[in-house]
């Protein structure tokens, strides 16, 4: 009979005797370095090297992002246009911003691939069923 020890803390898998967490998690969990910066009101965490500047990020750009494109729009267009947008920023062209339309169309290509896979008409990218 399985018990709650038996059990993955994070998935509910099966674990051997005597561990937590199963090896899949374990591979995917957040890791703690162990090292820990302090906060004048005494909270401590872990430390923030490696971990990248989330507050960082060019939020107006991403908001821009976020406007369009729940409906449906076909993969090949997306990284067409991405690609053409790309190529017009490369070679100089300031009549609109292609930078940040070329984000755009690979972003939500990404978003489409895993969100409507329906979407994937690449004939190299798409999935066979069987």
């Amino acid at each position: 009979m399985m018990t709650m020890e038996d059990t993955c803390v994070m998935c509910g898998e099966y674990v051997a005797e005597g561990r937590q967490v199963c090896n899949n998690c374990e591979k995917s969990a957040i890791h703690d370095s162990g090292i820990r910066r302090s906060f004048d009101t005494g909270a401590v965490r872990d430390i923030q090297e490696g971990k990248g500047r989330y507050d960082l990020l060019p939020w107006d750009a991403i908001h821009e992002l976020a406007i369009h494109c729940e409906e449906g729009i076909p993969i090949h267009s997306l990284v067409d246009s991405g690609i053409r947008h790309l190529s017009c920023y490369l070679r100089g062209m300031k009549d609109e911003p292609h930078l940040r339309a070329a984000l755009w169309n690979i972003a939500f290509a990404i978003w489409m691939e895993k969100n409507r896979p329906d979407m994937q008409d690449i004939p190299t990218r798409k999935v066979v069923k069987e």
